[in-house]
């Protein structure tokens, strides 16, 4: 698995979250994924669809721009992916976005890549 493979990855979550749809959002969760957003720390699928309710309910559709991906975890069916880069909404500037951390752990099931692990948020000044 290579930097490509850890960006289809994201840009299958940015697909999705511009699709707006929930349902579809949460499918690329696993049942026992572990969500920790700037907002909160979730775990178990309600706590996972409700943070995530909560994102897409969010006026403006949201943008991750990653200036760095690095692979550092490669296993059978496993993928654990870091970035950096930026975070905002799609009518903002990129110069405005909020600088912006991820670490994603993405198991590979019979439906695709699906996210177990994934920590996003923006660092404290």
């Amino acid at each position: 698995m290579t930097e490509l493979d850890a960006r289809a990855i994201l840009a299958e979550l940015q697909r999705r979250m511009d699709a707006r749809d929930l349902d579809e959002v949460v499918e690329l969760f696993t049942e026992d994924a572990l969500l920790i957003g700037t907002a909160a720390y979730n775990t178990g699928p309600e706590a996972v669809r409700a943070y995530l309710a909560r994102v897409l309910d969010q006026p403006g559709r949201i943008v991750w721009d990653y200036d760095r991906v690095d692979v550092f975890h490669r296993a059978p069916g496993e993928l654990g992916v870091s970035g950096l880069g930026s975070v905002g909404f799609a009518d903002e500037a990129p110069a405005d976005r909020d600088p912006f951390r991820l670490t994603v752990l993405a198991v590979e099931t019979d439906a695709g890549w699906r996210l177990r692990m994934f920590h996003g948020s923006v660092p404290q000044a």
